[in-house]
């Protein structure tokens, strides 16, 4: 299932007991102050859930899957994120749909 941020603006509205405005701003600020932080290259951990992580891929050949042509991918960053213990063990509880 997929929550949206006005589903989970309204869940966190009624589990805080705070109204869904005072709810939507928390959303804003904590989504801005991770993007900026993130941004500046910090690693940001939250114990139990995981943590995010800037990976630095360097620069590599690559080859175009259609026409064989080779290429070069360049050196770029990516966030990771690495699930805590508490959300891995959490995860392993749930059962799998088929």
């Amino acid at each position: 299932m997929r929550i949206t941020k006005p589903e989970f603006v309204n869940y966190l509205a009624e589990t805080a007991d705070i109204t869904k405005g005072d709810a939507s701003y928390m959303y804003d600020q904590f989504v801005t102050t991770m993007i900026e932080l993130l941004g500046k290259g910090n690693d940001i951990t939250f114990v139990g859930l995981g943590s995010f992580k800037i990976k630095t891929f360097q620069q590599r050949n690559g080859t175009h899957p259609l026409t064989h042509e080779p290429f070069i991918i360049p050196a770029h960053k990516r966030v990771t994120f690495k699930e805590g213990k508490d959300l891995k063990e959490l995860m392993g509880e749930i059962e799998v749909e088929d």
